[in-house]
């Protein structure tokens, strides 16, 4: 049997690295202590995996939160490189124009363009029938 380690006086804690507790604990003549051993390694095996799963785990989060910022600075510059389309403005509300034009017995599409025609009519009927 391994010599034990110098202890210090009773009820004072030992202060020993794991390794070398384990190896004197393994080497004992007692099968009752050689089995507590083996269950620690056992343990600290298992702890070894929950730690390293972990710190995976905080590593994917970080990865994680870097390709967000990195896809939010994407999309915002693939918005500014997009085109945009040329809208001329047509000094009238559109859905203003096609209630009045319902209301007036034309015909006109629930969206796009309004004809010209239903346009100019609307117009004089704002202005009282002048241009």
């Amino acid at each position: 049997m391994p010599q034990p380690p110098t202890l210090p006086s009773a009820g004072a804690t030992v202060s020993l690295p794991v390794g070398q507790l384990l190896a004197w604990a393994e080497a004992h003549d007692t099968k009752f202590v050689v089995r507590k051993a083996q269950q620690a390694r056992l343990l600290l095996r298992e702890l070894r995996g929950l730690y390293a799963k972990d710190e995976e785990r905080a590593e994917a989060d970080a990865e994680e939160q870097r390709l967000l910022k990195q896809l939010e600075e994407v999309r915002a510059r693939k918005e500014q490189l997009r085109p945009r389309r040329k809208s001329s403005p047509t000094g009238y509300d559109q859905t203003t124009v096609r209630a009045w034009a319902r209301a007036n017995g034309y015909s006109v599409a629930d969206r796009g363009s309004i004809p010209g025609p239903v346009v100019e009519a609307w117009r004089a009927s704002q202005t009282g029938g002048a241009r």
